[in-house]
């Protein structure tokens, strides 16, 4: 078994590749119509492992602890309901969703994807591309920023 890693044990190599993989998800899913303006992977946490797009790095902070605060309330939710376990939440704006998704393996990565403001592009986003892309690349995180548990014998 093993057990997420904390922000401060993800080392500076795995922090560049946080951020290759958050410009190719914006890449792949731009490419297919998506309509993706930012995306940022952080933590269990809450803190800010790597953004892609046109977010400054304050509002890529802020951006993680918000969907971090969410990603707490989705779990209170299942648990109380018997879910089976949060995926993905859709929030919906006047002109923008926010689509947070989790490792469904559970191992701690958490990505958000901002889609483009439609008072600037009116075209709507296609959220069936943008979850199908976030979904993978959550797993590849997962599979990645996890650590044997502590006491275990590693050989």
């Amino acid at each position: 078994m093993s057990t997420p890693l904390s922000t401060q044990q993800v080392p500076p190599a795995t922090r560049a590749s946080l951020q290759q993989w958050a410009s190719d998800l914006l890449d792949r899913i731009n490419r297919q119509g998506g309509g993706a303006a930012a995306a940022v992977i952080f933590s269990s946490d809450g803190l800010l492992l790597a953004t892609a797009g046109n977010l400054s790095h304050d509002d890529a902070e802020a951006m993680a602890a918000l969907a971090s605060a969410y990603n707490g309330l989705n779990r209170s939710v299942d648990e109380t309901f018997h879910g089976g376990g949060v995926i993905q939440l859709l929030l919906g704006m006047g002109n923008r969703e926010l689509l947070l998704v989790a490792d469904p393996t559970d191992q701690g990565s958490r990505l958000a994807v901002l889609t483009h403001d439609r008072t600037r592009d009116p075209r709507e986003p296609d959220i069936e591309v943008i979850s199908r892309e976030a979904g993978r690349l959550t797993v590849q995180i997962g599979e990645r920023m996890t650590s044997p548990e502590r006491g275990h014998d590693q050989r």
